[in-house]
């Protein structure tokens, strides 16, 4: 899986193997130690590895060197498939990580099977987050990490989806920078030609295992028309919102101003001058920088407001402690977890990665540099109203069914509403009461 895979594909788990077993350790509770014996504890992932490597080493050696009686192992995953994978072994085995990356999908089964440590004692122990500190954290993004009353994950990656433009094209054209869905439609329409072998943007909405940007924009679009993926236990994309929302990606599509392709193919096509807009993770910015064949000012704002208001979705990974763990490896992993969330770590981390920060007492440690990149200002800005995927066993087939539907919708050109209620209704045997 690519850089950008990491992420934007990221945020759907597979459930691959059922837990069988629960956890043989007990959650700790925190105790201070004057003089604390050695301990190593490891830290299982797919962003510990690859492009990231580098810069999760850093971390963990700054980390050892504040904390000289505590080791961190890491244990890299080539992409997040094979990671959930290898966690649910190791659970299912009795022997899973110390610490453990994990999608806010993967939860529910972990709690339940009693794998995970509630945090709560940890937060509020003596070597907890004070109120001051959790205030810091993007209420949007600390709010992601309850399951059913209780704080299982500590926020690390975070990205949300926001429009990548053509600046200079958009001015070239003397066309608005889009602030409203229809700006947005007439835009895409003024910038497709036949003869010029342009349009407005390309995308892929993913496979029935694995949903893509298509996808992720739908549901945006969704939010942004008043509705809603999941509520309680029913799959509700079918609604009036999101036949509105599927109504408006075909329409564009009817009109030749959106094309379908796969590998990022927004990513190329604005790349090298062919679409004018693409709609992507915040993360996917130095793979622009990286794609870039001709020589234009990319900008990012986040997506337009529909009649419902702003809508966006919020996806990336969290850190766990598994409960497997001894008392002194869940303490030291407890460290770990408060370090990484530190305002300086996180900034180091959001400007060499393109993850949000977790804080926003984060921002003002971030290069002055960085802080003017367009990413970092859209997806900030996109947090008050990106919401996260539902904490749902299996959300990746479940969510495969409408990318499914929705690349079949434009294919065949199929009645939106029918391709919802039909991919809503296959999707609902799959979501466990």
């Amino acid at each position: 899986m690519s850089l950008q895979k990491r992420v934007m594909y990221s945020a759907l788990g597979i459930p691959i193997l059922a837990l069988a077993v629960a956890g043989c350790g007990s959650s700790a509770t925190p105790t201070a130690s004057s003089s604390p014996k050695h301990v190593t504890i490891t830290f299982e992932g797919s962003l510990v590895r690859g492009p990231y490597s580098t810069y999760m080493q850093t971390l963990v050696k700054k980390f050892e060197k504040q904390n000289p009686h505590i080791t961190v192992t890491l244990i890299g995953q080539p992409n997040w498939m094979v990671l959930h994978a290898a966690l649910i072994t190791a659970v299912t085995g009795g022997s899973p990580p110390t610490i453990g990356q994990v999608e806010n999908s993967w939860v529910p089964r972990y709690a339940q099977s009693n794998a995970l440590v509630p945090l709560n004692s940890f937060i509020k122990g003596p070597s907890g987050l004070s109120a001051t500190q959790i205030r810091a954290f993007w209420p949007q993004i600390w709010n992601q990490q309850r399951f059913s009353g209780k704080v299982y994950t500590m926020p690390f990656a975070t990205s949300d989806t926001i429009l990548y433009y053509n600046a200079s094209w958009l001015m070239k054209d003397h066309l608005p920078v889009p602030t409203t869905l229809q700006q947005l439609t007439n835009d895409m329409k003024a910038a497709t030609s036949t003869s010029h072998n342009t349009w407005g943007i390309s995308m892929d909405p993913g496979t029935s295992s694995a949903a893509a940007n298509g996808t992720y924009w739908f549901i945006s679009l969704l939010h942004a028309y008043g509705g809603h993926l999941i509520q309680g236990n029913k799959i509700v994309w079918d609604s009036s919102a999101g036949v509105h929302a599927l109504q408006y990606i075909q329409n564009l599509y009817r009109a030749g101003a959106l094309k379908l392709g796969n590998n990022y193919p927004g990513q190329a096509a604005l790349m090298s001058d062919h679409a004018l807009f693409d709609i992507s993770s915040d993360t996917s910015y130095p793979y622009f920088m990286h794609a870039r064949t001709s020589s234009f000012n990319l900008e990012a704002i986040p997506l337009p407001p529909g009649p419902a208001g702003q809508g966006d979705v919020s996806t990336g990974f969290n850190l766990a402690i598994f409960s497997a763990a001894s008392a002194a490896q869940q303490q030291a992993a407890w460290q770990f977890l408060k370090f990484i969330n530190t305002p300086a770590n996180q900034a180091y981390w959001s400007e060499n990665t393109a993850y949000l920060p977790t804080t926003s007492t984060s921002m003002s440690d971030i290069s002055p540099s960085v802080r003017k990149q367009p990413w970092l200002t859209a997806g900030t800005e996109s947090l008050p109203y990106a919401r996260k995927l539902p904490a749902k066993a299996g959300l990746s087939q479940i969510v495969g069914n409408l990318s499914a539907a929705i690349d079949h919708a434009l294919i065949t050109n199929e009645n939106a509403g029918t391709a919802l209620q039909t991919s809503a209704q296959a999707a609902q045997q799959l979501l466990a009461p």
